[in-house]
């Protein structure tokens, strides 16, 4: 079995800019893959609403491709949810566009564990989840306006200066998953971070096995994603593929 895995696609954000590239791409791969799983926050619930995503006509052609051409070619497709569509999401199951795909939270794919990775980030649930719901709001009223992404300017800076907090929490979270689940599975493929990447590790204080951890970074600023084949990576999409 050949499947394909992205995330973060945030359609509805202001900046959201490469929903044309991604339709290109996942129709380019029609033919070659046998499930397409959708790792989280495709859906920008936070920022806008489903309608209000679906007044534009880009992300109206990129669903239709996923939501029923892909099913009506035989394409398995899986839509993991992240916490970005924690918001509304049941009355986004009911629409019609959406009953020839399952929808998870979780799943297992050749011994590899799939989902969004929001768990892992305690900076987005329980007392915190509100906080950055109002904080992505108000970062989508200035992004509105000045059409700058904000997240990856603060990235930059945080580079440029060497800080170390973009990196921490990254490392932050990629440590909770790898808590959670080394050593049951052979991997895990998470999304949420924005950075796409690999990590190794022994899944045993003997070294006897080895345990990878994906990151499948984002397709809003980036075009990243991973194919697997029968468990084994045999594709890895960076951002101007």
């Amino acid at each position: 079995m050949k499947w394909m895995v992205f995330s973060d696609t945030h359609l509805g954000s202001a900046v959201s800019c490469r929903n044309k590239d991604l339709y290109k791409l996942i129709l380019n791969k029609i033919g070659s893959i046998d499930k397409l799983v959708i790792n989280g926050d495709f859906l920008d619930l936070w920022r806008k609403s489903l309608t209000k995503i679906m007044e534009n006509e880009d992300n109206v052609k990129l669903m239709d491709l996923l939501f029923r051409q892909l099913p009506a070619q035989g394409v398995e497709v899986v839509y993991m949810l992240g916490n970005h569509e924690d918001i509304d999401i049941d009355t986004v199951k009911l629409k019609n566009m959406f009953k020839d795909i399952t929808f998870a939270e979780i799943i297992v794919l050749d011994n590899i564990v799939i989902t969004h990775g929001h768990q892992f980030d305690e900076g987005v649930s329980g007392e915190n989840r509100n906080r950055q719901v109002f904080l992505v709001k108000l970062r989508e009223f200035i992004e509105s306006i000045i059409h700058i992404d904000l997240r990856k300017l603060v990235i930059a800076i945080d580079s440029f200066f060497k800080f170390g907090i973009s990196k921490k929490y990254v490392e932050r979270v990629h440590k909770c998953a790898l808590q959670k689940y080394s050593g049951l599975f052979d991997g895990i493929v998470i999304g949420h971070t924005h950075i796409h990447e690999q990590n190794c590790t022994h899944n045993s204080f003997f070294g006897t096995g080895i345990f990878t951890l994906y990151d499948t970074g984002n397709t809003y600023t980036n075009l990243n994603y991973f194919i697997f084949e029968n468990g084994k990576l045999i594709e890895t999409g960076e951002d101007g593929e």
